[in-house]
C-alpha cells in the first residue's frame, strides 16, 4: 500500500534536518573555541611580553625602524647567523656608498661619525666573521645588486691559521635570509619567551609593573645596553667596567695557545682564497677596496712574533700584500696604535679598538687617501670631533 507524503511536509523534514545540522556546527565550533581561549590568551600575553622586549621582533622591522629612529639599538636574541642577517638585511635596505666589514675588531666604528649623512656608510662588522664568510655576504649583496662603491677591508691575520679551528665549527655559510625567516623569528622569539616565563610565572607580574618603552630592542640589548645602531656599529656602554676581564681572558688564551691564540705556521688556504675572491667580485663590479690591519695591542703583537708560535703571520701579510698589489687596491697597515696618535690604553683588550681608535684610523685613512674618502667624509668634522675625545674608549656627543 503506498503512502502519499505531501511534498511540504517533505521539505520541512528537509529543512528542519539543515537546522539541526547547523545547530550543532555551531555548537561544535563554540565549544572549540571555548576550550581554545584560554590558550590564544596566553598565547597572545606571551606574543605582547616578546614583542615589547624585543626577542620577536624580526631584523627586517628592527631595521626599518633604525632608519626612523636613529637611537635605537638592537641585538639579535637567539644566533649568530641572525646577527648576520640583520647586517644582510641593513646592507641591502640602506644601500651605502661605503661600507665597513670584518670582524668584531671593527664593531665600534661609528659610520654615522666617519661619514656626512646617515646611510652613505655602514659597519657591517660581524662576531668573529672569517674571510669565507665575508665572501658569502658579499655575493649576497652582489647578488641583489647592492655592492657599495667603496669597501673597508678589516683583514684579522688569526683566521688564517690553518690548526686554528674555533670559529669554523659555527660557521654561517647561507647569509642570506631565509624567504620565511621574520616569521619563524618572530614565532621563536614567542616560544622562547614563554619557556622562560613558564618557568619563571612570577616575572610576568613583574615585567609588567617595571615594564617602560624604549630605545633598546631585545633581551641582551634591554638588559645591558649592548647591541647595534642605526649606524651598524656597536653599542658597549660597560666597556670601562668589563674590559680588565676581558684583558685577562686574551692573556689566558694566550699563555693557553687556545682559541684566537691557537699555535699555528701554516695558512689556511681558504681563507687566502676568499680575499682573492672578494677582490675579484670588487674589480668587476668597480668596487674600491681599501684593506686594512687593524690595531693589536703592540706589546701583545710583538710577544707573539718573538715567540715563534705564530709564524704563520708574517706570510700572511706577505701574500696578501702581493694580491691587493696584484689588484690596484691599497692595503694600510694600522697594527700600532701610535701610527695614528692612539696608544694601547684605547684598545680594550689585546684585538679591539673601542670609539675612539677607530675614528682616528679612519682619519688617517681620509688624509692619506682623500681621492677615496673625501666625497663621503666631512674632515672638519672629524677633526673636531677627535680634538674633544676625553676618555679612551667612546667619542664625545655632538652638540
Amino acid at each position: 500500500m503506498l503512502v502519499c507524503v505531501p511534498k511540504r511536509l517533505i521539505m520541512m523534514r528537509g529543512h528542519s534536518s539543515v537546522r539541526n545540522h547547523r545547530f550543532m556546527l555551531k555548537r561544535f565550533v563554540l565549544k572549540i573555541m571555548i576550550i581554545a581561549l584560554p590558550f590564544v590568551c596566553v598565547f597572545l600575553l606571551f606574543a605582547d611580553i616578546a614583542i615589547k622586549k624585543g626577542d620577536a621582533n624580526p631584523p627586517a622591522l628592527i631595521v626599518a625602524q633604525q632608519q626612523t629612529n636613529s637611537d635605537l639599538v638592537y641585538m639579535p636574541t637567539w644566533t649568530r647567523a641572525d646577527q648576520f642577517y640583520y647586517k644582510f638585511r641593513a646592507v641591502n635596505q640602506i644601500q651605502p656608498d661605503v661600507l665597513i666589514i670584518g670582524s668584531s675588531r671593527v664593531y665600534h666604528w661609528r659610520s654615522d661619525i666617519m661619514f656626512d649623512e646617515h646611510g652613505s656608510g655602514y659597519n657591517a662588522g660581524l662576531p668573529s666573521a672569517e674571510p669565507l664568510e665575508v665572501a658569502w655576504f658579499l655575493d649576497g649583496l652582489a647578488a641583489h645588486n647592492h655592492l657599495p662603491d667603496v669597501m673597508i677591508l678589516a683583514i684579522d691575520d688569526l683566521f688564517f691559521n690553518q690548526d686554528g679551528t674555533f670559529v669554523r665549527s659555527n660557521r654561517v655559510e647561507n647569509v642570506i635570509p631565509p624567504l620565511d625567516y621574520s616569521f619563524d623569528y618572530a614565532l621563536n622569539g614567542i616560544r622562547l619567551t614563554a619557556q622562560d616565563y613558564s618557568q619563571h610565572p612570577q616575572q610576568i607580574l613583574h615585567f609588567y609593573r617595571n615594564y617602560q618603552p624604549s630605545n633598546l630592542s631585545g633581551e641582551v640589548a634591554r638588559s645591558s645596553g649592548r647591541g647595534y645602531r642605526a649606524d651598524g656599529s656597536f653599542q658597549f656602554p660597560d666597556l670601562y667596567d668589563v674590559s680588565p676581564q676581558l684583558i685577562d681572558n686574551h692573556q689566558w688564551l694566550y699563555d693557553n695557545g687556545d682559541r684566537i691564540f691557537q699555535h699555528g705556521d701554516s695558512i689556511y688556504e681558504p681563507s687566502m682564497a676568499a680575499i682573492e675572491h672578494i677582490l675579484q667580485l670588487a674589480s668587476e663590479n668597480n668596487v674600491t677596496v681599501i684593506g686594512i690591519f687593524t690595531p693589536y695591542n703592540s706589546e701583545h703583537y710583538e710577544r707573539m712574533l718573538s715567540s715563534g708560535n705564530y709564524s704563520y703571520i708574517p706570510e700572511v701579510r706577505r701574500r696578501i700584500g702581493l694580491m691587493f698589489d696584484n689588484y690596484g687596491m691599497p692595503l694600510y697597515d694600522y697594527t700600532y696604535a701610535d701610527t695614528v696618535g692612539g696608544s694601547n690604553e684605547e684598545l680594550y683588550d689585546y684585538l679591539h679598538a673601542g670609539e675612539v681608535l677607530g675614528l682616528r684610523v679612519y682619519y688617517d685613512m681620509l688624509l692619506t687617501s682623500p681621492e677615496i674618502f673625501a666625497a663621503y667624509s666631512n674632515i672638519s668634522r672629524i677633526e673636531q670631533i677627535l680634538n674633544r675625545v676625553d676618555n679612551r674608549f667612546f667619542l664625545p656627543r655632538e652638540g
